[in-house]
Formats: structure tokens, C-alpha cells, sequence
């Protein structure tokens, strides 16, 4: 078996992995960044969607020819009502998830860090209070250990790392998307990202994310479904607005998958072990965009780490939340979101509607959660 050393080992090149190779590397420190997947960025699983009002965040300008196509806001749909968001937290780009990441691995091998692709974490040696001594890496055919002095575990929702380590998670609350992008040569509304709530998918909503003025990522999303995701999303294709948008439209890819709408674990950091993007929930609700916030959060999470000896829990989540804006109000709207998606139908699509679109306040919510459906809609067409 090799043995190697490091200064830091980080779990997944994703875009939070990768961002903290980049950052780590840039100060100096010796990065091994492994990764299950052979080829970075794929397969996309993601509507790859970018918020521009988190581009002041980042620690490097994204070039222009990343941004594939400028999104103006959001059109959200229940029964007749309409309400459409322009500009600031509403407002971003598309992008290629597969060029952005292979872009930012660059950044992070230009900077001297090691990628290891098709390597995946297979054991770990550690102490009761979770300090890694060392790592079992399965590098293709090949057996590496790595010894090292930080972890950084950006491994997505089912994290190996947590798992290895045996930490004690919280109760699943994960989400089903299933998101494929399509062709049409009768997309409408091409500047806005359409959201749709409605009985085609309870617990959950239905979206078109424009690409391009004939290719779009369209799908369903539901927490708690009693359905096959294929069921929902056939449902809503039938939805007068979406289907004259799919008129003789094309698949061209299957990008579905699970998301964490919810943190499972009760730290960020355990021993020497440091967790990142959606590993430790670190994104935004209702629509978890989780893409440039960990970038944000693995840049922040590798300067932190270059920069001190000793290692805060509370510290470290005082950094994220003091540099990304809204994160708060994010957890607050997701207990409210997480209330209404348990509630009788006509309460939960009215409600859901007006809290993901900005209607109304998670605070708000809370109190016409105890009204009748007759009222809510009243202070809903009120508010319009």
C-alpha cells in the first residue's frame, strides 16, 4: 500500500471541494482532492441555475462565456394566479455545470492541488473525538493511504465521510427532483424561470428553467411523495401552460436527483473533520440553490482553515452565515415550508405559493397556517 502525506485531504471536487482545493492550494498547503466520479462536472444533476446576486461573493470573476443565458426573475403559477420577481435575489444566469467545474478545477491545479478522480474513500482512522489519523483511498485498482492533517468533507448529501465516521445524523429530509433538459421550439417566458404549484405534485413544485430560446430544464420536485416522480412530472406536462410550452418537444438529458432540504448533521466541524456545501445543507431554500453558495462556502471554509490552528464549530458557521445573506431567513422559511407541505391541500398549494414566492414572510405564514382556505385566499388576492 502507498503511503502519502498532506496537509489537507478533501472529499468530492464538486464545486464546494473544488473551491476549497483552490483555496487551500493558493495558500500554500498541499491538497489531494479525490472524487468517485472519472470525469469532473458529470453527470449534471442539477437545472444549473446561478444566482448573480451572489456573484460579489466569490473570490473570482466568473468570464462572461460561462454565463450561458440571463435569467430576469421568477414567474410563479398556482390555479390563475400569477406573480412575477425581477432583479436582485430573483434575477441570475444558466451556465454549463460540466464546463463551470472543469473551469474551477483548472483554477485549483494551476494552484498546485492534486485531483484524483475515479478514487473514493474507503476507510478511516480516527479517534473518539472524530481525529482522523489517516485514510483508506480505492484509486482505480490501487490501495492508497493518505495521512492527513484536515478533512474537508464536500460529499453531498449522503456524505461517505459522516458515514465512515459514524457520526449520529438527523432524520432524513431529503427531496426527490427529477429534472430533464428538453428542446421546444415553443418555450414562452424565455427570460424567467417558471414556477408551478399544484395537485400534480404534493409537497413539492414544478419548474421551467430556461437554457436558451428553445432548450430548457424542466421538472418536479417533492419531499414528501406517495408517487412515482414519473407520475407527477407526466401530471404536470398536462398543465395548459406547460404543455403548449412542449409541444413536440425533445429530451435530451436526464438530470434528476436528491436534494437535502434539511441539515443532518448537528456540526459542521467534528475533530478535524470540516463538512461543506451539501454535506452541511448550505444552500438556499425553497428551490435549494446550492451551486455558487458552495463556492462561496468551500472558498471562505479553505481560508479559515489556512489562517488558524484552532478550529470552532460556532465559529465557522458565524463565517458562512455573516458572508451569505439570507441564510437565516433561508432556515426560518424552510420550517414554515416543511409545516405547510404536511397541511390538507387546499391550505398547503396557496400557502406554498406564497411563501416561496415572497408573498409572504415564514413569520406571516405561520399565522395564516391557522386560518381557513377561504381567509388565506383572501389576504392572498389581497396582497396581489
Amino acid at each position: 500500500m502507498n503511503n502519502l502525506t498532506c496537509d489537507v485531504l478533501v472529499v468530492g471536487a464538486g464545486p464546494a471541494g473544488l473551491s476549497a482545493a483552490y483555496s487551500l492550494a493558493k495558500a500554500g498547503k498541499k491538497v489531494i482532492c479525490i472524487d468517485k466520479k472519472e470525469k469532473i462536472g458529470e453527470p449534471v444533476r442539477c437545472a444549473e441555475g446561478i444566482g448573480s446576486y451572489l456573484f460579489n461573493k466569490l473570490p473570482f470573476k466568473i468570464p462572461k462565456n460561462l454565463l450561458e443565458w440571463r435569467i430576469d426573475g421568477l414567474k410563479f403559477n398556482y390555479s390563475d394566479l400569477t406573480i412575477t420577481r425581477k432583479g436582485g435575489q430573483w434575477a441570475g444566469f444558466s451556465i454549463n455545470r460540466t464546463i463551470f467545474e472543469n473551469w474551477l478545477l483548472k483554477k485549483a491545479v494551476d494552484n498546485n492541488a492534486t485531483i484524483w478522480t475515479n478514487s473514493s474513500l474507503s476507510d478511516l482512522n480516527f479517534d473518539s473525538n472524530f481525529f482522523v489519523s489517516g485514510a483508506k483511498i480505492k484509486k482505480g485498482n490501487k490501495l492508497l493511504h493518505v495521512f492527513p492533517k484536515v478533512i474537508v468533507a464536500a460529499d453531498g448529501v449522503f456524505s461517505k465521510t459522516a458515514e465512515l465516521l459514524k457520526i449520529p445524523v438527523f432524520e432524513e429530509i431529503v427531496g426527490d427532483i427529477l429534472v430533464k433538459e428538453i428542446k421546444s421550439n415553443n418555450l414562452k417566458n424565455i427570460r424567467f424561470e417558471q414556477i408551478f404549484i399544484g395537485d400534480f405534485s404534493p409537497s413539492g413544485y414544478g419548474f421551467i428553467f430556461p437554457k436558451s430560446n428553445q432548450i430548457a430544464n424542466i421538472g418536479v420536485g417533492s419531499i414528501f411523495h406517495t408517487k412515482n416522480m414519473d407520475n407527477y412530472f407526466s401530471e404536470f406536462k398536462e398543465i395548459n401552460s406547460v404543455s403548449t410550452q412542449l409541444k413536440d418537444f425533445k429530451i435530451l438529458k436526464d438530470k434528476s436527483k436528491t436534494s437535502a432540504f434539511g441539515s443532518r448533521l448537528k456540526k459542521w466541524i467534528y475533530g478535524n473533520v470540516f463538512f461543506v456545501g451539501d454535506a452541511a445543507n448550505q444552500n438556499y431554500k425553497p428551490f435549494v440553490e446550492g451551486f455558487i453558495p458552495a463556492i462561496v462556502c468551500g472558498n471562505l471554509l479553505g481560508d479559515y482553515i489556512s489562517k488558524n490552528t484552532f478550529y470552532s464549530d460556532l465559529v465557522y458557521k458565524n463565517l458562512i452565515y455573516s458572508n451569505l445573506f439570507g441564510f437565516d431567513y433561508s432556515d426560518s422559511l424552510k420550517e414554515e415550508m416543511l409545516k405547510v407541505f404536511k397541511l390538507d391541500e387546499k391550505k398547503q398549494y396557496p400557502l406554498l405559493f406564497s411563501l416561496s414566492s415572497g408573498l409572504f414572510t415564514p413569520f406571516e405564514i405561520s399565522r395564516l397556517i391557522k386560518k381557513s382556505p377561504e381567509l388565506i385566499m383572501k389576504e392572498i388576492l389581497n396582497k396581489i
